[in-house]
């Protein structure tokens, strides 16, 4: 027999410390990998469809607990706290449900304010094994078919067979962005990124702004020359930003980014600064395939001079370029 909502909810983990707003899949993953694995109750929310205007997209996912905590959002509170209930009821009879809300909903009492609908389903506790690959897989930078069905859950294609009729919807991981050079304008745009919950590394020769960004728990590499550069590890969710008012740096380094898949590289300076900059790639041998990659003057507002506006500038053209958005 099913245990009842109020026996998991006293015998389930009496906190779970949430660091992130759940935005993204690898962060909602890991709420529940780690809840199961101190042996609570969990339930996962999936979006698979959407009627009109929605805060989220087919595809967002949300983390349940039994006794309430949450991760990961549907809308702005118009639904949320009837899904944790309803999750908890899934949870108490081990059974998947399919919910509604808005137009056509049966809950003519919870109204989406954009006056759309939203389709969900509830998983309660999906197969440990599949979410630990999920998170596995997210981790190490590859994308992951989630794969919805009658069963359950499934991870990528392989396993698609065990469920029939399943909603797929492709996960993919965490913006990165890498972030290299010196000075304030470095450390400015690093913070926002960290708040707005990228994957964030800092790489630069400044012994100072190396101490700073390591002291608020951001990655951080040591540079000691251009010419011993460490390990390319950039990938097609990578975006390379160059910070230096010493532009000596920038050639070996925007050089191997240019060898690497990320999907956005920009380095500060003004339109002149920008064009030696491209001259000098140019010398280099590099083609002119290439060198429209770099973006310069970097940000939506190109005359901004303050670090934090020029940081927040450039973040927004980042999101603008991020593989699948708009």
């Amino acid at each position: 027999m099913a245990p009842s909502v109020g026996a998991m909810m006293t015998n389930d983990l009496p906190e779970i410390s949430l660091s992130t707003s759940g935005a993204y899949p690898i962060d909602v993953l890991s709420f529940l990998s780690d809840c199961q694995s101190r042996g609570g109750h969990c339930a996962l929310v999936v979006v698979t469809g959407v009627e009109g205007g929605s805060v989220r997209t087919p595809g967002a996912l949300m983390g349940i607990a039994a006794n309430g905590k949450v991760i990961g959002y549907i809308s702005n509170g118009c639904i949320d706290a009837d899904l944790i209930v309803q999750a908890q009821r899934a949870m108490a009879s081990g059974s998947l449900c399919r919910l509604r809300y808005g137009k056509g909903s049966p809950f003519i009492d919870l109204r989406l304010p954009c006056g759309g609908a939203l389709d969900l389903l509830i998983v309660p506790d999906p197969e440990a094994k599949r979410v630990q690959q999920a998170c596995r897989l997210l981790a190490a930078r590859q994308p992951v078919d989630l794969i919805l069905g009658p069963a359950g859950i499934a991870t990528n294609r392989a396993a698609r067979n065990r469920l029939t009729e399943g909603n797929i919807f492709r996960l993919m991981p965490k913006p990165r962005i890498r972030i290299v050079g010196t000075g304030a304008e470095l450390l400015a745009i690093a913070r926002v990124a960290a708040a707005a919950e990228l994957d964030v590394l800092v790489q630069t020769p400044d012994a100072n702004a190396h101490e700073a960004a390591a002291a608020v728990g951001l990655r951080a590499d040591r540079l000691t020359s251009w010419t011993a550069l460490p390990a390319l590890h950039d990938d097609a969710w990578t975006a390379v930003v160059l910070m230096f008012h010493d532009h000596d740096w920038e050639g070996d380094i925007l050089a191997q980014a240019l060898g690497g898949p990320a999907f956005y590289i920009g380095a500060l300076g003004s339109t002149r600064t920008h064009a030696r900059r491209i001259d000098g790639l140019r010398e280099r041998g590099i083609a002119e395939t290439e060198l429209i990659r770099v973006r310069g003057p970097i940000g939506l507002v190109s005359s901004l001079r303050d670090a934090p506006s020029l940081a927040i500038s450039t973040l927004a053209e980042i999101i603008a370029e991020l593989p699948g958005a708009g």
